[in-house]
């Protein structure tokens, strides 16, 4: 029994973050307001109150995985798609997407090296190379973007790369 409360600790411990707005969103959804609240008025109080914890949880989430996001930046302002490999327009992309949608101001420093590195490493047609990690299994054809049989992952790059320069305008 011992074992059994430690591994559902741990698994509470572990999850915490993101099991509280999930139990307090569950109490208020489904638990008869009369069973908490005496009055109209503190029922409504205590909503808006259980949705602002709700939603701080999040916030706490997000900025806690903004930073490690933050702490994955290369010295060359970019980010890379694994830790073997160099940086690339492809994970600067969509790490500075990511970074502004968990509230990272595109002023910032770090938001700043990453648009530098991604216009350093624009190439003149106005798109970025990445080369590809898949191995050939379907049949290749052209598209017309640049770039030959990397053009696939080069325009998931681009696209990448201009979202995240459209937020730095």
């Amino acid at each position: 029994m011992k074992t059994f409360n430690i591994a559902v600790g741990n698994f509470l411990f572990r999850y915490r973050n993101a099991l509280f707005p999930v139990i307090i969103i569950f109490l208020l959804a489904f638990t008869r307001p009369t069973q908490l609240f005496q009055t109209p008025e503190a029922q409504s109080l205590w909503l808006v109150l259980g949705a602002c914890i709700a939603v701080l949880g999040e916030s706490i989430r997000l900025l806690t995985q903004a930073s490690r996001v933050l702490a994955l930046q290369r010295a060359d302002g970019g980010w890379a798609q694994l830790p073997t490999m160099s940086a690339d327009a492809y994970a600067t992309g969509q790490a500075l997407y990511a970074l502004n949608a968990a509230g990272v101001s595109p002023r910032s420093a770090a938001f700043q090296k990453g648009v530098a590195y991604l216009l350093r490493t624009q190439l003149d047609d106005g798109t970025w190379f990445v080369r590809s990690r898949g191995f050939g299994f379907q049949p290749y054809f052209e598209t017309g973007f640049p770039h030959g049989r990397d053009q696939f992952i080069s325009a998931a790059a681009t696209s990448w790369a201009v979202m995240a320069l459209a937020y730095a305008l």
